[in-house]
């Protein structure tokens, strides 16, 4: 062999079939099954009057060469059956339970019964204590791919968990650019709805008697006086005292505490996952939950916050980052839906290969 030679076959590896390195192992049973069967052979051949002895060497070669083959293969199903239920125990099942669990809760907000998820986490790191952060996790994978055990799946099922992941990446971004679209809409409409407040009478009346009651020493207001207009007057008096570059108007407060709610029992920064999920009724309820009742006010009631928030929900149904949000989240199901699917048959697989088959009650 030439120079050249040796170099294009340093270039160009010999692929050895999969079954070498089993039959490499045993290769010296195959010998000796081989030198049993050639010499019954002959024994039978040349020498008829051994003819018995020449069977028993040739039926012993013929044992001795069966028992290697099936051994082997005894062998490798072995081998199969420990490397694929670890799999299963270490990559597949956590993996397959994460995409369950994740497409349960979007098929949720499809649906329109719980809110969108504010983010699905894909980064590996410390899980979400808190339930109401509305934080979905899917960091299964994604651990897995930085540990550099991506290829104990198949190609396919990598590029399907590729995908996932891709459409978890987009739906994060669009659910950020969705809220900022969603607190300037909210923001004109509380604006209006502030503004339409602040001439009302009963709340003219209220505020003089409110006024009156602070410069006076007695602030203790009866429960059944009690009124909503603090909760939202805070909103107007901080407006109309500020000035400048960075002031905000009354509308503009009240969105971003509409928005934020973090005194919700429910979780904060749900209402414009509510809006998402179409559900402004649902919203408003979030929105007034929020609102922490207390010894000088009650929150907004329903009635009040209602039709601000079918406003703005009726403006956001023809808002594009509304539009691409609603995508994102069907085209993150979707890729769920197929990655799921894949690790279920190669779970039921297993299951019957190597567990006995599925389970008879």
């Amino acid at each position: 062999m030439n120079r050249q030679q040796q170099q294009q076959r340093q270039r160009f590896p010999v692929r050895l079939p999969d079954w070498w390195p089993a039959f490499q192992g045993r290769i010296n049973l195959y010998m000796v099954a081989g030198l049993l069967i050639v010499l019954g052979l002959v024994l039978l051949r040349f020498l008829p009057a051994e003819g018995l002895i020449g069977a028993g060497v040739l039926g012993a070669g013929l044992s001795v060469l069966v028992a290697s083959v099936t051994g082997s293969q005894a062998v490798r199903q072995q081998y199969a059956a420990g490397a694929n239920l670890l799999r299963k125990e270490r990559y597949y099942a956590p993996v397959h339970a994460e995409l369950r669990r994740l497409r349960g809760r979007l098929e949720e907000a499809a649906a329109g019964m719980a809110p969108y998820p504010m983010e699905v986490r894909p980064e590996p790191g410390p899980p979400v204590i808190a339930a109401g952060f509305n934080v979905v996790p899917f960091q299964e994978w994604t651990q897995i791919r930085h540990d550099s055990h991506a290829n104990e799946f198949k190609l396919a099922t990598q590029h399907a968990l590729a995908v996932v992941e891709q459409c978890v990446l987009n739906y994060n971004e669009i659910i950020r650019e969705s809220r900022a679209a969603t607190l300037a809409i909210l923001a004109r409409h509380a604006d209006i709805a502030a503004t339409a407040l602040a001439q009302n009478k009963d709340y003219l009346q209220w505020h003089q008697e409110e006024l009156e009651r602070r410069r006076s020493a007695d602030t203790y207001v009866p429960p059944e006086q009690l009124k909503w207009y603090g909760a939202v007057d805070y909103a107007i008096s901080m407006a109309a005292a500020t000035t400048g570059s960075g002031a905000q108007t009354a509308g503009q407060l009240l969105a971003h505490w509409w928005l934020d709610s973090s005194r919700s029992l429910e979780g904060p920064n749900r209402a414009h996952l509510w809006l998402l999920a179409e559900q402004p009724k649902l919203a408003a309820e979030y929105v007034q939950g929020g609102y922490q009742s207390d010894m000088q006010s009650q929150p907004p009631p329903l009635d009040w916050l209602e039709p601000i928030l079918d406003a703005v929900f009726a403006e956001l149904r023809n808002n594009d980052n509304y539009q691409a949000a609603q995508i994102a989240l069907e085209n993150l199901l979707r890729a769920t839906h197929t990655a799921e699917r894949l690790l279920e048959t190669g779970l039921r697989r297993i299951q019957e290969l190597y567990e006995g088959g599925p389970p008879l009650v």
